[in-house]
């Protein structure tokens, strides 16, 4: 983007249209953004890292300016967070109900029901947690619950609305992805179906 178009462009318009139209302007846009020092440290100074984010959240709708905070780069890869995946679901037009229906220090769970469809619920616990050697990692130990919420989420999240996250299938959130070895992005091994129930 050139400065005569940024200038028009902050001039004569909101700040939320200002999304690139080409590969040359996202570019641009990319390499102000990389430059910034408000924006989340693994980007700064890495303005191809911001590109791709900002392409990528492009094919879901987001701004360029959503997307820097909405995906975070784990093992090298733009991971969206838990957040931005229920933002995703609940602004979907097939989504009447997605919300926490409990949370404790042992377990979260979420219930949501699509247009025309039961409710359905998803659990994550504590106890799955540790049967996954998970609870001896720090994020485990300092954020128990915003854990919880993540998995929770996520799980629901990917389960009830793979249409709303085409193009992102098999996303895994910051927090899940912490928690896989390096490089080890397999699906896991265990029956997800067991976690589900309808609501009837």
């Amino acid at each position: 983007m050139s400065e005569t178009q940024l200038e028009k462009a902050t001039t004569n318009t909101s700040i939320s249209s200002l999304k690139p139209q080409t590969l040359k302007e996202c570019f641009k846009l990319s390499e102000m953004i990389a430059s910034s020092t408000t924006i989340p440290r693994e980007y700064k100074g890495k303005p191809n890292d911001v590109m791709i984010c900002i392409m990528r959240g492009m094919e879901i709708g987001l701004s360029p300016l959503q997307s820097i905070h909405s995906f975070s780069i784990i093992s090298g890869k733009p991971v969206l967070s838990a957040e931005a995946i229920r933002g995703l679901c609940l602004a979907h037009s097939e989504c009447l109900r997605l919300e926490m229906e409990s949370l404790d220090d042992d377990q979260c769970t979420f219930i949501t029901q699509r247009r025309g469809h039961e409710p359905v619920t998803f659990q994550y616990t504590i106890q799955m947690a540790k049967d996954a050697g998970l609870l001896s990692k720090q994020n485990w130990t300092s954020h128990k619950r915003q854990m919880l919420i993540a998995r929770a989420s996520a799980g629901i999240c990917r389960s009830q609305y793979s249409d709303v996250l085409l193009g992102l299938a098999g996303v895994y959130t910051p927090e899940e992805v912490q928690d896989i070895e390096e490089n080890d992005f397999s699906a896991p091994s265990v029956d997800l179906t067991q976690r589900y129930k309808k609501i009837g």
